[in-house]
This record gives structure tokens, C-alpha cells and sequence, in this order.
């Protein structure tokens, strides 16, 4: 990530909650979920609504991604962390609690993590898959 993207992506995250009502300078929403993210410098951590829990290891993590469900609004939007191979996944719907320093931790832990992608999946009118780390470029 260059010096002048994390400004480009703060300004575009800032024109994004103007656009959709939200002042940048409310308070933010108070978390609804009864699903808690959280996690240490090992761990990250989902405690669901019936209190199971799921957890990764930062160090296995190798893609990031958003995941969009248009059919399932009450599941629309989720964090997907996942291994190298796909078999170990943790999925981290939007708005549960603890996501704000979720986020911060990843956008810290992982260099050029792409929040253009996460803007691009939370204003995407249909649904899919949005990898913001690493960048797809980073792939190719």
C-alpha cells in the first residue's frame, strides 16, 4: 500500500457514509449482533449467538475476502478469512461486535490490504465475493 492510498481510501470510506446518511463524525452504530469478533496477536476469534466458538490463527490466514448474499439479508455481508487451501475458515458478519478493531487489525496486520475492495462490495447492488486481501493483482 503506498503512502497516498490509505488517504484515497479513507476519503472514499468518508464519501460512502455521507452518501448513505451517516455522518462521519457520529457516533458509530451501536453493534445489534449477538455474534462477537475478537481477537490477540495470535488469534482471531467468533463467538456466535449460541455462544460456540470458532477461531483462526493470524499466521494461517492467506485470503481475506468479502462475501455478499443478496438472498439473505440477514447475512448479506460477511468477513471470510480463510487458510491456503479453503479448509479452514471464519466468517465474520458485518456489524457484530468488535468488528471496528477487527477491521484495524487487519488493515495493520496485512500490507496492502485493499479497502477500495471493501467499498466495492459494500455499495455491490448484486451478490459475490470481493478478495481485499491480498490484492488480486498481488495474484496475477
Amino acid at each position: 500500500m503506498t503512502a497516498s492510498e490509505p488517504n484515497r481510501a479513507t476519503a472514499m470510506l468518508d464519501w460512502l457514509s455521507k452518501f448513505i446518511g451517516r455522518r462521519h463524525d457520529a457516533s458509530p452504530p451501536r453493534a445489534t449482533s449477538q455474534i462477537r469478533v475478537s481477537h490477540d496477536d495470535r488469534i482471531v476469534s467468533v463467538r456466535d449467538e449460541k455462544g460456540r466458538v470458532a477461531l483462526i490463527e493470524w499466521g494461517e490466514i492467506e485470503r481475506v475476502h468479502v462475501a455478499v448474499n443478496k438472498s439473505d439479508p440477514e447475512h448479506e455481508i460477511q468477513w471470510v478469512l480463510s487458510d491456503r487451501d479453503g479448509r479452514v475458515s471464519l466468517s465474520v458478519p458485518m456489524g457484530a461486535e468488535g468488528e471496528g478493531p477487527f477491521i484495524k487489525a487487519m488493515q495493520t496486520r496485512f500490507a496492502d490490504f485493499d479497502n477500495m475492495a471493501v467499498v466495492e462490495a459494500l455499495s455491490s447492488p448484486t451478490s459475490g465475493e470481493f478478495q481485499v486481501w491480498p490484492p488480486v493483482d498481488f495474484l496475477a
